[in-house]
């Protein structure tokens, strides 16, 4: 299937874009890569059903649970060895497809749930079988007594009787570590992570417990451990801190009318609103010659915060950038973000300096000198990726090589006008001698231009709307002769599936930036 996709997309360009088309809620390439895992899935299991001999002779054929049993546990080991494949960041699989990590986590989602659920099935109805077979006392969770008759219509011979115990004590820990729900996951991160780390020790007992179960996980397992050990040797390149800079800048207020006051007194009162925070670092280190696109992503560590975080977060600088650079928004003193920008406060007294390290670059490669015309659309900290195309766009335009480029611009959202003069610096660019007109259009979605304690209506980067923008305008103003127009985004998620929905109603290309992991 990988080879048959990176074929089809060496030969035909315009393939991965049909691909990554919308029908309905799901792409054109998702429906088909389900659509052929759910026929690879039912000849599968079917096969397991209904035409293998068990124990060579099939002596377990007549019983159906006995069947049920082991065709659930030989399907969960199969999604437990390709669950395990886009789970390396450098899967040379997901290359291969031209996919990349954090666009194909949710494949890896669904085959857990998946392999959790056939897991659960395989337990039900072996616990069902020891019931049908009168061997209550074996249902007991991590019996180490645990008898199996070789023949099940007599015999006392014990088959596998420490295997099962083990597999149990296993079992339901990884359960609870592998079933967290989403939400758990996105407020502690950090539990999530090293709860994963259960399959160190599931993948060993699985092998045990299943002995024809190596061929279908070994080639995950070796994937992953050379993941593993790349990333660490990564984690030991030396990394130079460059500046360290801690930003702020004041939220436009909004105003509120409570409906007593406006009954009686009419009058309006002014909610203040927390100052938006953002860390930026600065750093040289030798993975900046492999930062080869824009969208790339590096996984970062401060010991000096804590020696076992490690969080994601996009490159802001062009691939072409001497120095890379990161922009970390604070999400609250408690969270590592809110802590970095403590250390960032406090960096000029630290004796050492700072002292950080580095995983990575990841991401998949983006070619804007294909499209004719770009749109990047950024909302809040989303500008960070489009702060990365947009410099490299035009540092190659000005060394010509963009052959097809005919206009680039920026469409940034963002609560509050402080916050686009953060990025005055990184937004700054040389527009004489481009081959193309470069346009930046920023959006406040809080603020009023006709208040000038707002401060919106200018800025450092040119004037601002006081308005939400309406994409279904953009994106046909930028494209009106039908040119090949590609619009990427990047924010929350309301506001790129808007884009997304526009995008596609003007015939426009559309890729979405934005990853939760």
């Amino acid at each position: 299937m990988v080879v048959l996709v990176t074929a089809l997309q060496a030969e035909f360009p315009g393939f991965a874009k049909l691909l990554s088309r919308k029908v309905g809620p799901a792409k054109i390439g998702h429906f088909l890569l389900g659509t052929w895992f759910a026929v690879f899935l039912a000849m599968f299991v079917r096969y397991w059903a209904v035409d293998h001999l068990y124990h060579g002779d099939g002596k377990f054929n007549k019983y159906p649970l006995e069947v049920a049993a082991r065709t659930c546990g030989v399907t969960a080991v199969m999604l437990l060895g390709l669950l395990l494949l886009p789970a390396s960041k450098s899967s040379p699989v997901l290359r291969a497809a031209g996919s990349s990590w954090e666009s194909a986590v949710w494949i890896h989602i669904m085959l857990g749930v998946l392999f959790l659920t056939a897991t659960c099935g395989h337990v039900v109805l072996f616990l069902a079988r020891f019931a049908e077979m009168g061997y209550l006392s074996d249902i007991i969770p991590f019996n180490a007594a645990f008898f199996y008759p070789q023949n099940p219509v007599g015999g006392k011979t014990p088959s596998d009787n420490w295997t099962v115990p083990m597999m149990s004590a296993v079992f339901w820990p990884s359960l609870v570590c592998f079933g967290i729900f989403p939400w758990f996951r996105r407020r502690n991160y950090e539990l999530f992570r090293y709860s994963h780390y259960m399959s160190v020790i599931l993948v060993p007992a699985v092998l045990w417990h299943a002995t024809n179960a190596w061929y279908f996980v070994l080639p995950g397992v070796l994937l992953w451990t050379v993941d593993r050990v790349v990333r660490l040797c990564g984690a030991c390149e030396g990394v130079q801190v460059q500046e360290m800079e801690p930003l702020e800048a004041a939220v436009a207020t909004t105003t509120i009318t409570t409906t007593e006051e406006a009954q009686e007194t009419k009058k309006k009162q002014k909610k203040p609103t927390p100052a938006e925070r953002v860390t930026k670092v600065a750093f040289t280190w030798p993975g900046q010659a492999r930062t080869h696109s824009p969208s790339m992503f590096v996984v970062v560590n401060f010991p000096q915060i804590s020696l076992n975080e490690w969080h994601p977060f996009s490159l802001s600088s062009s691939p072409l950038d001497s120095t890379a650079t990161i922009h970390v928004k604070d999400m609250g003193e408690e969270s590592f973000s809110g802590r970095l920008h403590k250390l960032a406060l406090a960096a000029s007294n630290l004796p050492r300096g700072v002292v950080m390290n580095v995983q990575g670059p990841y991401g998949s490669r983006v070619n804007l000198h294909e499209s004719q015309e770009v749109v990047l659309v950024a909302g809040g900290i989303g500008i960070t990726p489009m702060v990365s195309a947009l410099r490299c766009a035009v540092q190659q335009g000005l060394r010509a090589k963009h052959s097809k480029l005919r206009r680039l611009r920026l469409v940034w959202v963002a609560r509050s006008p402080g916050v686009f003069d953060m990025f005055a610096k990184e937004l700054s660019i040389q527009a004489a001698g481009l081959p193309f007109p470069v346009e930046i259009s920023l959006f406040c979605s809080s603020c009023s231009c006709s208040s000038p304690e707002d401060g919106s209506g200018a800025g450092i980067l040119g004037p601002i709307t006081a308005s939400r923008p309406n994409f279904q305008q953009i994106f046909e103003k930028e494209s009106p002769g039908g040119e090949q127009l590609l619009v990427l985004a990047c924010g929350p998620a309301a506001m790129v599936a808007e884009c997304e929905k526009a995008a596609h109603s003007a015939s426009a290309d559309f890729e979405d930036w934005s990853f939760v992991l």
